[in-house]
């Protein structure tokens, strides 16, 4: 059993200190970490673990003001010059469950499960939202077995949900518009599948591989947010842009260790 407990700050940076946007002191950023983690041998090559956290931040910087947002009937204009603020608090709590396998020559391999929750609390807007990088499920799955002694095989599986677009987002149709809750639509839940070949050719004065590797295997279009994009006052309607992650990579190459 481990227990494990710790108190960080976080100064500005210094063009934060210095910006033309910082009207009054700017306060470090504070937080609080509490963990708790459980771990069992199961045999001389398996163990599980189970690990808890617990966060607690303040004094978080954020600039309120800089994103338009609906308050009542009307949209509320983004305003450029907004001021740097110690405006928020928040927490991060989660779990994770962690199984392990690691052999010499036959199968090694983890697989492991994450839900978490992170919400901040904004004194300026006076609203509670998901953090920017709430992400509520993460699963991983990597698995390497030794085929012959000079080569292996291995894979590799990734599922993480989708996180906030940062931003007062909501659906309409044929596009966005301008909300009057921050962060309360996501992006596309994230998978990514890897597979790896590798063959090594041992000599007594060096050691060369040579893999072959296919990233993203399923050729998943894992797609996320990039930037606000413009917005119009009058309508309502915003334009916020998005980018692609790589799609099915191959590649081989030699690895060479003296």
């Amino acid at each position: 059993m481990e227990l494990s407990w710790g108190q960080y700050g976080q100064f500005p940076e210094l063009s934060q200190l210095f910006s033309t946007f910082a009207r009054g002191r700017l306060l470090p950023q504070r937080a609080t970490h509490y963990e708790a983690a459980l771990e069992e041998r199961l045999d001389e090559r398996t163990r599980v673990r189970l690990e808890f956290y617990d966060r607690q931040d303040r004094d978080i910087l954020a600039r309120p003001a800089l994103e338009p947002r609906v308050i009542g009937a009307g949209v509320i204009p983004s305003s450029p010059i907004g001021p740097w603020l110690n405006s928020q608090r928040g927490y991060a709590r989660g779990v994770q469950v962690f199984l392990q396998r690691r052999t010499a020559n036959g199968f090694t391999g983890w697989i492991s499960y994450a839900y978490g929750r992170t919400m901040v609390s904004d004194g300026d807007l006076q609203l509670k939202f998901p953090s920017d990088y709430d992400q509520r499920h993460t699963f991983n799955v990597y698995a390497s077995r030794r085929l012959r002694p000079t080569v292996n095989l291995s894979g590799r599986f990734t599922y993480g949900s989708g996180m906030p677009l940062p931003g007062f987002y909501r659906l309409v149709p044929g596009g966005y518009a301008v909300s009057q809750n921050r962060n309360g639509l996501r992006a596309p839940a994230y998978q990514r599948a890897d597979l790896r070949l590798n063959k090594a050719f041992v000599h007594q004065k060096y050691t060369a591989t040579l893999f072959g590797e296919i990233v993203n295997l399923t050729n998943h279009t894992n797609r996320d947010f990039d930037s606000p994009g413009p917005y119009d006052v009058n309508t309502g309607r915003t334009y916020p842009t998005f980018f692609s992650m790589f799609p099915i990579l191959p590649s081989a190459g030699m690895v060479f260790e003296f």
